[in-house]
């Protein structure tokens, strides 16, 4: 058995900054699912910077999640 662990991820601004991710709903009122996907993409602590940089033109994204996937003895 696999678990991911997310190690950390850059966030552009804080979300408490007035953004209305969905029309004109109020921050308060969006649910996470509702603005999230399912397609991720990640790099691992060790990969390269260029790696990195290919990610994010290839799917025009302005952050990666830093994960490592690590293994856990079958229970």
């Amino acid at each position: 058995m696999q678990i991911l662990c997310l190690y950390g991820m850059k966030r552009e601004a804080p979300v408490h900054r007035g953004a209305r991710p969905l029309g004109r709903k109020e921050i308060t009122e969006v649910i996470v699912r509702d603005i999230m996907t399912t397609k991720l993409v990640t790099v691992e602590p060790d990969d390269t910077l260029g790696h990195a940089a290919q990610l994010l033109r290839q799917h025009q994204f302005h952050h990666l999640p830093v994960a490592r996937t690590v293994k856990q003895a079958a229970s």
